[in-house]
């Protein structure tokens, strides 16, 4: 796995959603290649260490903090291992945007043992770690996230109100989840989970060892584990 050490490499994976290489470099890399990426250290995004988001941080971009690691056109498709690590403070404030988390979707993917404090202003389908997951893995981890979903007040023509939003993911289908510790205060209108918005899940899909403290405002479809779920198996 290629190593983070530092906030500015975690930026490296907006262009290497493989995990092969980072900055274009494979050194360090088992002769099969690398498949993903592992924290050797704890990362704060509160990187000028003053307890809010402004112009002095490395995230700021314009007020609207954190920008998701991903696309529905180029999906993250790898391993992320906190390796026990931390990443503090992350913070977006988008209102009506969608799909967001600190990665915007994942497939095929494996993000397991880490933390996660998170402080998030989003639209629909978004979570702390995911807005879509498919096929994805999530173990041994440790989340604390405050989940604000506002509608989009542009002309909008669809996703346009705050639902399906999880403390986790928004959108899981076909994923799995073991061994989570969970604090999670959600607002939105519904489909609203403390670690799942809404999922659609196979045959291999379940959750497994999993502790939940949530406080969560909507109108409908609200679940301390998931606000709409569909064949998941629940351990």
């Amino acid at each position: 796995l290629n190593e983070i050490r530092n906030n500015f490499e975690i930026g490296a994976f907006y262009n290497e959603l493989k995990g092969e290489t980072l900055y274009g470099s494979g050194d360090g890399c088992p002769t099969n290649g690398c498949n993903g990426y592992e924290l050797i250290a704890d990362l704060d995004f509160d990187t000028n260490n003053n307890g809010t988001l402004d112009e002095q941080d490395l995230f700021w971009n314009e007020g609207k903090g954190w920008d998701p690691i991903g696309s529905f056109s180029e999906k993250f498709v790898a391993e992320f291992n906190g390796n026990g690590h931390t990443l503090h403070n992350l913070v977006m404030r988008r209102p009506g945007e969608t799909f967001l988390g600190l990665f915007a979707y994942s497939e095929l993917s494996n993000f397991h043992d880490f933390s996660l404090s998170a402080n998030l202003t989003t639209g629909a389908e978004s979570g702390g770690i995911l807005g879509y997951s498919w096929r994805t893995e999530f173990k041994n981890l440790n989340i604390d996230v405050v989940i604000m979903g506002e509608p989009n007040e542009d002309d909008c023509l669809s996703k346009c109100v705050p639902n399906k939003l999880g403390g986790i993911v928004g959108s899981a289908d076909e994923s799995s989840f073991s061994n989570i510790v969970m604090k999670a205060d959600i607002t939105g209108l519904d489909r609203l989970g403390g670690l799942v918005g809404h999922g659609i899940g196979d045959t291999n899909s379940q959750f497994d060892e999993i502790a939940i403290q949530a406080n969560i405002n909507g109108d409908d479809f609200i679940g301390a584990l998931a606000g709409d779920l569909s064949t998941y198996k629940i351990n």
